[in-house]
């Protein structure tokens, strides 16, 4: 895949002071991310754990027969984790395995505080009081009922509630349903994973026969006027979000405060007053409906399972070069996920209202989408195309896509440890731009993969 070579005479820009601007705008983002997610880690995390454990009694209740080896894959997960979680897992071996196997496990835990084999804070010391009151089928008091709820959530609700009672069985079905749509969600993604492949495969054929060829429009000389303009662009990105959080905050719906970020794309106007034409600009970005918008949702759509296999492998590299390295340097659980930090919408997926809920996908799939393509596929990478052009066809478009991949993936607040999956994924957006020339399949691509993260997320939190 190509372009046309470098024109002559470039116009005159200021693309290594651009570059000076999105590194330290990168480095401020990165900051206020670690800043703001050491803040909501833990909250975040504890609705991601109650997902978990409402996966796992929902998967023994579609599975009855399995329910022994449920309840020891939850034993597993105790060797080395804190005494909450190990006092997490007992309630959810009351619930499989009955008071017996929770009392036993109950009285480990104590005997390995006692000897200091396990540091215990007072909080927890006394929810483990609490806990063997439950178990030995004691009396609690409202106040001691609350206390287990506010610490356990909807396993404390599941456990503290009547084995044959309505509210016991609501929840159930709960679970029951988390786990069902984990379960559909696992075979449709087999089956979208081995049509990626498929579909992989042609591709790469056709790029090794020479049938693919660059989409892209000429090089117009405006590549460091772009460059100016995706820096202008993450300073007014950086401004337009430090007022929404300080002016605004929560009292604004969520889809307005998604709304503000559109805003930021009368950066557009720069090229103009720079003395780029409008059609070279929707040339450049690739503004067009290339081949007809029908056939380019298409491709988006394709871009999507095409790419499937690749972060399918990398995520699977990733959670196994995390696991070696916990119990290399930590000595910490082998038994654990090794997942990246959740985006902060997942606290409004598992927690928010129907509305808020449904503003989140909106924006996720609408409004993320167009923005960031129009910003990282169109002006970033097109810079990067003429930046990098004496470089040869293919090595100009792999170094694009990753340095615009990296950006991307850098700034969103998923954390560090996100970073290869989302450029990955990045990188199949820019391929799919280069040889389609047009950003509709880009935003295709884009809001379809948001779409389904979000709705498999509400859907297994139902109810």
């Amino acid at each position: 895949m190509s372009i046309e070579p470098e024109p002559l005479s470039p116009r005159r820009s200021h693309p290594l002071l651009a570059w000076l601007i999105i590194l330290a705008v990168v480095v401020f983002i990165v900051l206020r991310v670690r800043s703001q997610a050491e803040k909501q880690q833990q909250r975040i995390e504890s609705q991601i754990e109650a997902f978990q454990t409402r996966l796992l009694i929902g998967s023994a209740r579609l599975h009855p027969s399995s329910r022994t080896q449920f309840a020891e894959q939850a034993m597993k997960l105790a060797g080395t984790r804190s005494c909450f979680q190990q006092l997490q897992l007992v309630l959810i071996v009351e619930e499989l395995q009955g008071s017996e196997a929770a009392r036993k496990r109950l009285r480990e835990i104590r005997e390995r505080i006692s000897t200091s084999a396990l540091p215990a804070t007072e909080e927890e010391k006394k929810l483990l009081g609490l806990l063997e009151d439950v178990v030995e089928q004691r009396a609690l008091t409202p106040r001691e009922e609350n206390e287990l709820k506010d610490a356990f959530g909807w396993l404390a609700k599941l456990v503290l509630s009547p084995p044959e009672s309505a509210e016991h069985e609501r929840l159930l079905s709960q679970a029951e349903r988390t786990a069902l749509v984990v379960q559909v969600f696992l075979v449709a993604g087999f089956v979208a994973c081995v049509l990626g492949a498929i579909l992989l495969a042609l591709v790469v054929a056709s790029f090794r026969k020479g049938r693919l060829r660059s989409g892209l429009a000429p090089p117009s000389g405006n590549g460091g006027v772009y460059a100016e303009t995706f820096a202008l662009w993450m300073l007014l990105y950086v401004g337009i979000s430090a007022l929404v959080a300080r002016f605004a905050g929560q009292a604004v719906p969520i889809l307005a405060r998604e709304s503000v970020m559109l805003a930021t794309l009368m950066v557009l106007v720069w090229p103009w007053l720079r003395g780029v034409s409008w059609k070279e600009l929707r040339q450049d970005l690739g503004l067009t409906t290339g081949q007809g918008a029908g056939k380019e949702v298409l491709f988006g759509l394709g871009t999507n399972l095409a790419s499937l296999p690749i972060l399918v492998l990398v995520f699977a590299l990733l959670s196994m070069v995390l696991r070696q390295l916990r119990q290399a340097t930590e000595g910490g659980d082998p038994f654990g996920p090794g997942l990246p930090p959740p985006h902060p919408a997942a606290e409004i997926l598992l927690r928010g209202s129907v509305w808020d809920k449904v503003q989140v996908v909106l924006a996720a799939a609408l409004l993320a989408p167009l923005v960031e393509e129009i910003l990282f596929r169109g002006l970033l990478y097109r810079h990067l195309r003429e930046a990098t052009i004496r470089l040869g066809p293919t090595a100009s478009v792999l170094v694009s896509g990753v340095l615009s991949g990296l950006v991307f993936a850098v700034i969103h607040p998923q954390g560090l440890l996100a970073v290869p999956l989302l450029t990955v994924l990045a990188l199949a957006f820019a391929l799919v731009r280069e040889w389609r020339g047009s950003l509709i399949p880009c935003v295709v691509a884009h809001g379809v993969n948001n779409a389904v993260v979000t709705l498999v997320l509400i859907g297994g939190m139902a109810g």
